[in-house]
């Protein structure tokens, strides 16, 4: 470089900064101070800089030329750096551990020095790169061919995993007890179409639905062929039921439960149409399967409740009048329905 030219900066794959030399004509203008300004410094510096580019905001790396100026800034008014010249390598990762990692080489003629450095963020790690890169700028007398040694870098705290309890498939209903007050209809059991009561009283563990309950149907007339000699017949049963309910749009929603069935009763028949009363009885059982709804309204203290059950009963007695006929005998599959009220307790 002639004298009294001023700092020339190259750009190429690699960003170079040079440290200022003056000739023999300038040398004699030069200040006297260990100290220069950034004006007089030539560039005899080289830098490569690799990092990762799909960071934002804070979590971002900082570019080449960021980098650049502000070495420049921190090697403001130092002494200016003689021969040898300086190359410097610098590549940053990231961890696994969402940490920063960089491997710096720094070559001086034919010493080659190498460094590895951590921080929790890229730019934390940038800094600490700029520190070692302005410190080589600026060498002690004694340690001018070898860069000097490093600090230990501060411990990387990495940071603790949270914990994340595993998922349930949906948030679990509280367990609370119900009463039922229902009216049902069936078709099948008895001749004809019947209307009777059913109340039942139920337990909700969580995720299963549990009810005990007992159904009443009064009177069902049924008849010999077109004859008015016939029976009336009653059925009283008690019911175990198991659900599982599923809330269709989240707690508070309407509740639909596929269920199985079981009950066990009394079908009594009583003799119409015939001058000698005659009655008779036969024990019931039957297994069912099933579905419920529930509509609940009033904060949730109250819910429509609708169900349907196909009943298959174990056993099918025959009930028949003397010197008649055949009075009635129940269907192979009886179909029920329920309407009605159910009263929740938390």
């Amino acid at each position: 470089m002639r004298a009294g030219v001023g700092p020339r900066f190259a750009a190429v794959a690699s960003l170079t900064f040079l440290v200022a030399t003056l000739a023999p004509g300038a040398r004699a203008q030069t200040p006297t101070s260990d100290a220069v300004s950034p004006q007089a410094l030539a560039p005899l510096f080289t830098l490569e800089w690799e990092a990762p580019r799909d960071g934002t905001g804070a979590g971002a790396c900082p570019d080449e030329p960021t980098v650049r100026r502000e070495i420049a800034r921190r090697a403001e008014g130092v002494a200016p750096l003689a021969e040898p010249r300086f190359r410097a390598h610098a590549s940053i990762t990231r961890l696994a551990d969402t940490t920063f990692r960089v491997e710096l080489t720094t070559r001086v003629g034919s010493d080659v020095g190498t460094r590895t450095l951590a921080a929790p963020t890229c730019r934390a790690l940038a800094d600490a790169t700029v520190v070692v890169l302005a410190m080589l700028l600026a060498p002690s007398p004694t340690t001018a061919s070898a860069p000097p040694p490093l600090a230990p870098p501060p411990p990387v705290t990495k940071p603790t995993p949270a914990v994340t309890p595993p998922e349930a498939d949906g948030p679990v209903p509280p367990a609370r007890a119900s009463i039922l007050a229902a009216a049902v209809g069936d078709l099948g059991s008895l001749p004809g179409a019947a209307v009777g009561a059913h109340l039942g009283v139920a337990w909700r563990p969580h995720a299963l639905l549990l009810e005990v309950g007992a159904s009443y149907f009064p009177s069902a007339s049924g008849f010999v062929g077109t004859s008015t000699a016939g029976g009336r017949m009653t059925l009283f049963t008690f019911e175990l039921r198991a659900c599982r309910p599923f809330e269709l749009a989240g707690p508070g929603s309407i509740t639909l439960a596929p269920c199985v069935s079981a009950e066990a009763g009394r079908l009594a028949g009583e003799g119409v149409g015939i001058v000698n009363r005659t009655t008779g009885e036969a024990f019931w059982v039957a297994v069912a399967p099933g579905a419920v709804a529930s509509l609940p309204f009033a904060r949730e203290r109250l819910a429509l409740r609708i169900g349907a059950d196909a009943w298959l009963p174990l056993n099918r007695p025959t009930f028949v009048l003397g010197g008649v006929g055949n009075v009635h005998q129940p269907s192979p599959v009886a179909g029920r329905a329920t309407v009605g009220i159910e009263l929740r307790f938390r």
